[in-house]
């Protein structure tokens, strides 16, 4: 009876997972995964390794554990969810330090474990000899296995090749042409910022109030044959008549980065699921790349692009970076902190209408 209810429960758990393997990303479903069914096996596989330095049964070594893995993990969220609430770019981590930032993490979680689990393993060992010894020797060993066991998971479900595939260099060495204008909102979302490409050259031209991250500054064309510059829904004028061409936008296809070019070498997208899906591209020759950034440390959306030119692609990565990307070379640059850009290309004189022209 009792092997039935145990067949039942664990039939009910993951029969979901077959129903919806489609739905969602490997990282969300290695979460799930994890919370459910990963710490009972974990919590077990260290109830066995205790058990052969403590005089207590198997049964009970490994309900403990299983219960302390659950505590632990509870412990570990009070701290990740208000990191995630206060914001990771006013901790200043951005695409140049991110793998930095990653390695960093993981050997914090490593040693907040050890800290979190000793006095309960010194506690389950309180009434045996060389109690101290062993709740040290355990704590080292049993979160050493656990990390083993977590490390693959969550390598398959990760990806990072934003920041493993394609080199970090400054804005100088990933070439950037001129003729453009960059606008954008400061990362302390009450300035609107026009600069070069290049993050230099700023120019402060509106200040504003009550703006979300999801805000962006859209071009739409006016009566004068130039560009005013709204607010994400093009109901909050921020600046008008800027003499230039906006990037082009197809709505059919889902977060389409807009074009500037006509002749582009690549043609840019992004997906449904955000930092899961990264930035994509393809050519009339058939290949195709993606970069992401999606781990349990950093999960960074792109949203809000240009392509400028050829390869250039010019974004901003999850809320606080515009970035700038060359598939080609295999290079990325940090080139300002704000967020909702957008990119106009100036016009030559021969470009410019003439007064009264429609």
């Amino acid at each position: 009876m009792k092997h039935r209810k145990g067949f039942i429960l664990l039939t009910l758990l993951i029969f979901p997972l077959f129903l919806f393997a489609n739905a969602g990303t490997p990282l969300m479903w290695a979460n799930a995964f994890y919370l459910f069914i990963g710490n009972a096996i974990i919590g077990t596989v260290e109830g066995l390794i205790s058990s052969f330095f403590s005089l207590k049964s198997k049964k009970k070594s490994i309900l403990f554990f299983i219960l302390l893995n659950y505590v632990s993990m509870v412990s570990g969220l009070l701290v990740v969810i208000p990191a995630e609430a206060f914001g990771f770019e006013m901790m200043g981590v951005t695409i140049e330090n991110a793998k930095l930032f990653m390695y960093a993490s993981f050997s914090f979680f490593y040693l907040a474990t050890i800290f979190v689990e000793f006095p309960f393993i010194l506690g389950f060992f309180w009434k045996e000899n060389n109690k101290l010894r062993k709740s040290l020797k355990t704590t080292l060993l049993v979160n050493t296995v656990s990390y083993a066991l977590i490390f693959p998971l969550y390598w398959l479900a990760s990806s990072a090749t934003m920041v493993n595939d394609l080199e970090v260099v400054s804005p100088r060495e990933i070439g950037l042409p001129k003729g453009y204008e960059l606008y954008y909102i400061d990362e302390n979302g009450a300035d609107v910022v026009k600069s070069s490409l290049n993050g230099k050259s700023r120019e402060l031209i509106r200040k504003i109030e009550d703006v979300a991250k999801s805000d962006s500054i859209k071009a739409i064309e006016n009566k004068n044959q130039k560009i005013d510059l709204y607010i994400s829904n093009g109901k909050r004028l921020i600046f008008e008549n800027v003499s230039g061409i906006a990037p082009k936008k197809d709505d059919k296809k889902h977060k389409q980065f807009g074009e500037l070019t006509e002749h582009g070498s690549w043609e840019y997208s992004t997906g449904w699921w955000g930092a899961a899906e990264g930035v994509k591209g393809h050519d009339d020759d058939g290949r195709f790349f993606r970069y992401t950034l999606d781990t349990p440390f950093l999960s960074w959306t792109p949203r809000n692009g240009t392509h400028v030119e050829k390869d250039l692609l010019i974004f901003q990565l999850n809320g606080h970076q515009i970035v700038a990307l060359r598939h080609e070379k295999k290079q990325i640059a940090l080139i300002a902190r704000g967020f909702g850009p957008i990119v106009v290309k100036k016009l030559n004189e021969s470009e410019k209408p003439v007064d009264g022209e429609e």
